[in-house]
Parts: structure tokens; C-alpha cells; sequence
């Protein structure tokens, strides 16, 4: 409902950049004194608003890895919200649950708000969108190309490291290996990774 730690939308910021690693909220209270709505957005996360729909969502909860075999799945949820306000003020209290279960059954509703405020998860769509990246190989110069509107892209080495980040179709990855590369479109929906070799 209310997110306006800032430590806590850094973390989110720092997380998303990750290789490998999509976040995806909603946040109620948008334009909220000190919200972290816009800085996320600005930063790559995708997030959607919920200020204005009919009924308030006051879901306060996240999930981790629901639908990744091999992992923890886990639900962060109570009464908290991730504000100063709940942490210093009010008797709020949070559960942290390890259960694939139920980390399925809160994806799940997750998945349903979510398609409820823009399009749905968009797994349809990625047959659509074609992006190239040439020259790869490359001797350092990329260029992308596509139809659909790019709003970042980050680069992570061959060890999952973040490299450097850019909102340009054409870039320069400064030495040779292999490197991946995490594009964002500009709706926020989803995520296509390329692999460029130099």
C-alpha cells in the first residue's frame, strides 16, 4: 500500500539491476509524501500504480522465487508496510514464510492485480517482439534493434556481474569475453536476455 523506505527501494533498485533477476510491484499510494514509486520506475522496476481503482489495495506482501525449481520459495507478508511510519511508529508485525506452496498461491494473486492494471503478463506477447543484436560477434560496438521501445539495458559479464547500464540501441562494452546483456522495454512488462561474444 505505502513504500516509502528508501533503504529498502535502493535495495529493490540494487536487486533489480542483478543479472538474472526480474521484480515486478504494485504500490496504492503513488503520489504519497516520499513514495519510492517514481524512483523504481525511473531505476528499471517494473511497477505498476494502483492510485485511483476502484477499491484500495492494501495487500502489504512480497514473493521470492515462487516459480523457480531449486530455490527457497518464500512470502514476505503481515501488516508492515515498507514505511518509516510502520517502522517506527506503528505495532505492525511480519511473517516470512518458506513454502513453495504457498509462494504458488500468492504468485497466483499477484498475477491476477497485476493483469487487472495494464497487460497481463505478457508470455503472448514475446512472440512478437524480435530484437537483433549485431555485430555478435562484436570487436566492442552492439547495436540493437527493434521495434518495440527499449527503456534500459544492462550488461553483466560472463560471472553475472553488472557491467554498465545504458538506455542507447547502440553501445561499447569496453574489453573482449562474453558477455549478457538484460533488456527492459519500455512498458515494464517483461525482460529478454541476449548473449554477445567479442
Amino acid at each position: 500500500m505505502s513504500f516509502t523506505k528508501n533503504d529498502i527501494g535502493d535495495a529493490t533498485v540494487d536487486k533489480n539491476s542483478e543479472f538474472g533477476v526480474n521484480i515486478r510491484g504494485i504500490i496504492e499510494q503513488q503520489n504519497v509524501n516520499g513514495s519510492e514509486y517514481d524512483k523504481l520506475l525511473t531505476n528499471g522496476v517494473a511497477v505498476r500504480s494502483h492510485t485511483g481503482v476502484t477499491h484500495q489495495f492494501h495487500h502489504k506482501y512480497a514473493i521470492a522465487d515462487a516459480n523457480i525449481l531449486g530455490s527457497n520459495p518464500s512470502v514476505l507478508t503481515g501488516s508492515h508496510n515498507w514505511s518509516a511510519n510502520a517502522e517506527n511508529n506503528s505495532d505492525e508485525n511480519t511473517l516470512i514464510i518458506h513454502d513453495a506452496t504457498i509462494a504458488n498461491i500468492y504468485l497466483q494473486e499477484f498475477e491476477k492485480r497485476w493483469g487487472e492494471l495494464g497487460s497481463p503478463n505478457t508470455i503472448d506477447k514475446l512472440s512478437d517482439v524480435t530484437i537483433e543484436v549485431f555485430p555478435n560477434p562484436s570487436l566492442g560496438k552492439v547495436s540493437i534493434v527493434t521495434e518495440s521501445m527499449i527503456d534500459i539495458i544492462n550488461i553483466y559479464d560472463i560471472e553475472g556481474k553488472f557491467v554498465q547500464s545504458t538506455t542507447s540501441n547502440n553501445f561499447e562494452i569496453p574489453s573482449s569475453g562474453v558477455y549478457f546483456i538484460k533488456i527492459t522495454l519500455d512498458n515494464g512488462d517483461y525482460t529478454i536476455r541476449k548473449v554477445i561474444i567479442q
